[in-house]
């Protein structure tokens, strides 16, 4: 019977000098257009956070939302360049999200080494509400990957 190891918890994220500055930079634009005051709170208490260089346990969940945000629309690495877009990207490894984010696409990447040697017939992407579907189909099975915002997940797997 296999067991699953639960999440470590974080009890506060310690950020780097050049966290510190790249999140001060993004999340005094990032509140000011939000429309909720409670929200625009929530992100002027993440701000002080990151001022005194560690992120509560608390905190973690907008600090997770700001970054994908930021990220996906590569705003970062317009602003900042590539550099500043990985210490971000990395940064994100570390929280919770970000962890079982790696965690998914390892364990696909894992289903996915079994296919190894077998002869490729097809890959198709096709849009679903939210992500996209990749299909792989090779001579032995075929396998449905579901893209989206939580992840990279199997589908199905037919032989």
């Amino acid at each position: 019977m296999a067991t699953i190891a639960a999440e470590p918890t974080v009890d506060a994220l310690g950020l780097s000098p050049l966290e510190q500055e790249l999140l001060e930079a993004e999340l005094a634009d990032f509140a000011a257009v939000l429309p909720d005051p409670a929200a625009r709170a929530r992100y002027a208490e993440l701000a002080a956070a990151v001022e005194h260089g560690e992120i509560p346990a608390s905190l973690l969940s907008p600090l997770e939302t700001m970054l994908e945000l930021v990220l996906q629309t590569q705003r970062v690495r317009r602003r900042h360049g590539a550099e500043a877009d990985t210490a971000l990207q990395d940064l994100l490894a570390r929280t919770p999200r970000g962890r079982a984010l790696r965690r998914g696409a390892h364990e696909v990447n894992k289903s996915l080494s079994a296919l190894s040697g077998q002869v490729l017939e097809s890959l198709r992407f096709s849009v679903t509400p939210g992500g996209q579907r990749l299909v792989v189909t090779t001579d032995e099975c075929q396998v449905a990957l579901t893209i989206d915002r939580a992840g990279i997940h199997l589908e199905r797997l037919e032989l």
